[in-house]
């Protein structure tokens, strides 16, 4: 229940970060050309410097089990994730973005400022692995989806 409290918590923060960002942008203190560079501040050094952070620690056994165990966790959450998109694209006739869209996410600027947040900088290297795991399907499984393409290139 502690976990879920502090989830909450944690949520309204980056919700209250939206709607602040929103009343920017209303008043007038910002435009959506100020977003572009807040963008790649976050995706280029940001996003970088904690997912690097997260690696400066000390290798142990229990370590490896945790990112073995969560890589085997994305892999089949991932899964199920690819299952049931399967299923809703049958069942509602969905077209390949939609399709897509109920499979991947867009996890990785919610999952590390949560983690972050609920159990410190040392536990981001657990969610890293979701993270690779969704960041190699979204450039195969997801690019087959919308390319049409049933085959992959290392090329492009």
């Amino acid at each position: 229940m502690e976990i879920a409290l502090l989830l909450t918590g944690k949520i309204t923060e980056l919700t209250l970060i939206v709607f602040m960002g929103y009343a920017l942008v209303k008043f007038r203190l910002l435009n959506s050309k100020d977003s572009y560079p807040l963008s790649m501040i976050g995706l280029y050094i940001i996003s970088p410097a904690v997912m690097i952070n997260a690696f400066q620690i000390n290798y142990t056994p229990a370590l490896l089990e945790g990112l073995l165990l969560s890589l085997g966790m994305a892999v089949f959450l991932h899964i199920i994730l690819i299952t049931l998109g399967a299923l809703l694209k049958r069942l509602l006739k969905l077209d390949p973005l939609e399709h897509a869209t109920s499979i991947y996410s867009n996890s990785g600027n919610l999952i590390i400022p949560l983690v972050m947040a609920l159990f410190g900088s040392e536990w981001v290297i657990y969610a890293t692995c979701f993270i690779v795991v969704q960041t190699f399907l979204f450039w195969t499984h997801c690019r087959m989806l919308l390319c049409g393409k049933g085959n992959l290139t290392l090329k492009n």
